[in-house]
């Protein structure tokens, strides 16, 4: 299981993170996210630049997203296997976008 700070290299590289809770962190270019916070039964976006995630401590393990075949998404949370399913090429996915 990764740390949101572990896998801060791939979302630089445009990769959306997801936590176990659901919370996702995307990409937004430049410098900025999007943290689609959990607030009880619903998630609030709030938009953070990368300095402050990387200062940020949570406690939760997240993993990459990727499209699957199908066009189904899965997380993974173990680096090694992120960087192999990079190197392979398979696709990176965000919620409501395309994968890129």
């Amino acid at each position: 299981m990764a740390t949101i700070a572990e896998l801060l290299p791939f979302l630089q590289q445009g990769y959306t993170l997801q936590s176990v809770r659901g919370e996702t962190v995307r990409p937004l270019g430049g410098h900025m996210v999007e943290w689609m916070k959990a607030r009880g039964y619903r998630f609030e976006p709030e938009r953070y630049n990368l300095a402050e995630i990387r200062s940020m401590g949570d406690a939760w393990s997240w993993g990459c997203c990727f499209m699957g075949s199908g066009k189904s998404v899965f997380i993974e949370t173990d680096i090694a296997a992120v960087e192999k399913l990079i190197a392979r090429g398979v696709k990176g996915a965000a919620y409501g976008a395309q994968p890129k």
